[in-house]
């Protein structure tokens, strides 16, 4: 079974939302329960650069107590350009996972580059 919702508003320049899933399987051990909250607050200055905070917090059923929950702090920067007619947009958020399972990376550092088609 899986269950997702997911909200987007904007205002101005200011982009926010969120999207939370879950998904249940097994009646029997092992179980499979992972959740995801991923919370979107996003900041376009005009002719800037774009601020944002899109960790992703993940909980998995089969951890237990607190070792089941993954928690990012952190956040990034970006810019908005134009080459001729295409917009690009880089992107970079680093992440440190202040409550992280055993095992888990106690950084994480996304990187993208966004290239729109039309």
């Amino acid at each position: 079974m899986l269950g997702m919702l997911a909200a987007v508003t904007s205002a101005g320049p200011w982009v926010a939302g969120v999207l939370a899933n879950a998904m249940w399987a097994g009646s029997e051990e092992p179980r499979v329960n992972p959740q995801a909250l991923h919370p979107l607050v996003k900041d376009n200055t005009a002719g800037g650069p774009l601020f944002s905070w899109r960790p992703v917090m993940t909980a998995d059923g089969s951890f237990h107590g607190s070792d089941r929950w993954m928690a990012p702090v952190g956040g990034g920067i970006g810019r908005v350009f134009k080459d001729g007619d295409q917009p690009i947009t880089p992107r970079g958020q680093l992440f440190n996972n202040v409550v992280r399972h055993a095992g888990a990376a106690s950084r994480i550092l996304q990187v993208q580059l966004r290239l729109p088609t039309t």
